[in-house]
């Protein structure tokens, strides 16, 4: 639900009967206004839930709202799904990197030329497949999207996201790539930072060489445990929160 339809219904509903909870997974960039307006008025007994420390902190400091740090899931969408797009594709040393509208494009370019024998699954948004944006790069596949048996096959993920756009969100392809235990790669900013000291196993510095990052070993065991000991920790924490 929009968050404008919660500042209207607000003035319809006596709230303090309520317990409402949102969470602030993408309300938060600082250029949609109209956002950030209603966020901010919306009544006190709301109490927002947010993934990002910084986040947490700007909601608290800035906007004077009752905040919580929640985790973000670690699950895999449809194990028993058998589509792919890879079936006739080379996927020795494959790294998937998934775009939305904005992204650092000049990043990506100086990835695919740098690393010329690594193979890159690119997936972009219908707009910009229609400006066959990376088309003329050949260690470069272009979809618009992927399925669960894809990622299975490839190595390592790298999320060329814009600190302005991702200050006070983080990336769910940051949390799907570790269910299928995978490398994820990022850039030198605040959401590297957040993520490596929580996933230090997982996440890579974009300024690391991408053949040693390709050959870091990942054991299966203990990817389950993380997994399953994170995801009971969120539930078990997400019940205090709803039953406190």
């Amino acid at each position: 639900m929009s968050l404008r339809y919660y500042f209207f219904l607000s003035f319809f509903l006596d709230l303090g009967s309520f317990k409402i909870y949102l969470v602030e997974h993408d309300n938060l960039n600082e250029k949609k206004l109209l956002n950030i307006f209603f966020i901010r008025c919306l009544s006190k007994n709301f109490k927002h839930l947010t993934y990002s420390l910084p986040a947490k902190k700007f909601l608290k400091k800035d906007l004077n709202k009752k905040v919580i740090l929640i985790n973000h899931p670690i699950i895999k969408k449809d194990e028993s799904s058998k589509l792919s797009v890879l079936k006739n594709k080379c996927v020795n040393k494959m790294i998937l990197i998934p775009t939305r509208h904005d992204f650092n494009e000049n990043s990506i370019k100086d990835i695919l030329k740098r690393y010329k024998d690594i193979n890159f699954i690119i997936l972009l948004k219908k707009s910009n497949l229609l400006k066959k944006k990376f088309f003329e790069f050949k260690n470069a596949f272009i979809f618009e999207k992927i399925f669960e048996k894809d990622i299975e096959k490839i190595s390592a993920i790298y999320l060329p996201i814009k600190e302005s756009y991702y200050k006070y969100r983080v990336s769910a392809w940051l949390y799907r790539g570790i269910a299928f235990k995978k490398k994820i790669i990022l850039d030198n900013n605040e959401l590297y930072k957040f993520e490596k000291k929580r996933f230090p196993n997982y996440v890579q510095n974009k300024r690391k060489n991408f053949h040693k990052i390709l050959n870091i070993k990942i054991d299966s065991r203990n990817n389950k445990s993380l997994t399953q000991n994170y995801n009971f920790k969120l539930i078990r924490e997400f019940k205090n929160i709803l039953f406190e």
